[in-house]
């Protein structure tokens, strides 16, 4: 079956979206990644308090995902 013009360019705009939603994905996970191994090194040298873990939002997002995921949700 072909597609007519219209079909093709609204197929790659959606393409295009969804790669688009990857790299901000990919770029998420990074962030998280970076505060997984920053976090607690900060605490064991004693320059943040455990307290500060627990208020960082992101910190949590990732422990909570990661989580769910050993839990096998």
């Amino acid at each position: 079956m072909t597609r007519n013009r219209a079909e093709r360019r609204h197929h790659m705009v959606r393409l295009k979206k969804s790669a688009v939603v990857i790299a901000l994905q990919a770029m998420e996970a990074k962030k998280h990644q970076v505060f997984a191994f920053v976090l607690p090194v900060f605490v064991l040298v004693g320059c943040v308090g455990i307290d500060a873990i627990i208020m960082v939002p992101a910190y949590r997002k990732f422990v909570q995902k990661h989580a769910m995921r050993i839990k096998g949700k």
